[in-house]
């Protein structure tokens, strides 16, 4: 059994709504609402049934909100302000280990992308490096918005994943 997470299942089950949206509040970035979704649909079974859930709430959004969610991200590399959790996994990509002339080639492809699309490139910055999410920049501009929103939500969903997992321990 790996125990990578904070709680366990039935900890989790026993928190009320309060502690449950402190606590994944930032699974989907800065979208509390999707804690509410999830935790009417409790008791948990799993860390995977728990993404499970967010993966379903993430389904039952209207285009427009789906939009949302990918707005709500930050810009790769860029200096905002960002939640804890996007500065670890931009963090443990390398993004911020890039050389000048990368990053501006990171920050035009952010811009040209954003202007495209209307909403920033996303995608799970753990499950890459910064040589891979440049790539898959340059390819996925070449996307239809539909494409790209249905993608940038599968995204999502693996950070979601992978921000539960952090929270819950999983076998």
């Amino acid at each position: 059994m790996s125990l990578s997470g904070l709680l366990s299942i039935n900890e989790v089950n026993e928190l009320d709504l309060d502690q449950f949206i402190w606590l994944f509040g930032n699974v989907i970035e800065k979208r509390t609402q999707a804690c509410n979704y999830v935790f009417e649909k409790r008791p948990f079974q799993s860390a995977k049934h728990i993404i499970l859930l967010y993966s379903k709430y993430l389904d039952t959004l209207k285009q427009c909100e789906q939009e949302e969610i990918l707005q709500s991200h930050p810009d790769l590399g860029a200096s905002c302000k960002m939640t804890d959790e996007s500065v670890r996994e931009q963090g443990s990509c390398g993004i911020n280990d890039l050389e000048q002339e990368e990053r501006e080639e990171l920050s035009e492809l952010n811009l040209r992308y954003k202007e495209k699309f209307g909403f920033p490139f996303v995608i799970c910055a753990r499950q890459n490096k910064a040589d891979s999410i440049l790539s898959a920049m340059k390819i996925r501009l070449d996307n239809d918005r539909d494409v790209e929103l249905r993608t940038g939500i599968g995204e999502v969903k693996k950070i979601c994943a992978l921000r539960v997992f952090d929270l819950v321990w999983h076998d």
